[in-house]
């Protein structure tokens, strides 16, 4: 896991310092100290707007825009359930769109990294969260942020394809999650921009 470092010049007590992490004036995020602060700071619903473009498998581009909700798990509150749907446009196709939809849980334990897991449950199901056992839980990657830290990166192989993704704070109502794609199968690039909704 790497992560970059950023030192804000001055702190101020916000909604967000109530929350477990700490904003500058600008709404500009300052830490995630803990993983019971990421997880305070990413509970809520957010729009998303995703931008694909691929050199291969050629002509994959095109854009998401979608809504997420995030809730913490009846019987398990440390773990956040992320449900993601939304229409995609594929660019050689846009008059045509397509219902998509993820679903994840961040395992946000006591300490360092977060656990990021699919779920192979119906995200549209309100009743079957899909997390399932120990043993059919398949992660995704781990996350970890510093004190100091608001930008993390990790890495997923998906076969022989490598994703390495980038997670970006910007604000108590912003961020971004983005991915560079390397590989026999895919070359790309995703970008995703998080809005808080509501």
């Amino acid at each position: 896991v790497r992560c970059r470092q950023r030192w804000p010049s001055r702190k101020v007590v916000t909604f967000g310092a109530l929350m477990g992490f700490t904003t500058l004036a600008s709404g500009r995020v300052e830490s995630i100290r803990t993983p019971g602060a990421l997880h305070k700071y990413l509970a809520g619903t957010w729009r998303v707007a995703k931008k694909m473009d691929y050199s291969e498998p050629a002509g994959w581009a095109g854009t998401m825009d979608g809504l997420v909700t995030v809730v913490p798990r009846p019987t398990q509150p440390s773990v956040l359930m992320w449900r993601e749907s939304g229409d995609m446009r594929l660019n050689a196709s846009p008059e045509v769109p397509m219902a998509v939809t993820k679903a994840l849980a961040f395992k946000c334990d006591d300490q360092w990294p977060v656990g990021v897991f699919f779920v192979d449950g119906d995200p549209q199901d309100s009743t079957d969260d899909g997390w399932g056992h120990a043993d059919t839980q398949r992660l995704f990657f781990n996350l970890q942020l510093g004190e100091d830290e608001l930008s993390c990166s990790f890495d997923h192989l998906c076969i022989n394809d490598m994703y390495t993704g980038t997670l970006t704070l910007e604000t108590e109502n912003r961020f971004k999650w983005n991915w560079r794609v390397h590989g026999p199968r895919k070359d790309g690039l995703i970008t995703q921009t998080f809005e808080r909704h509501g």
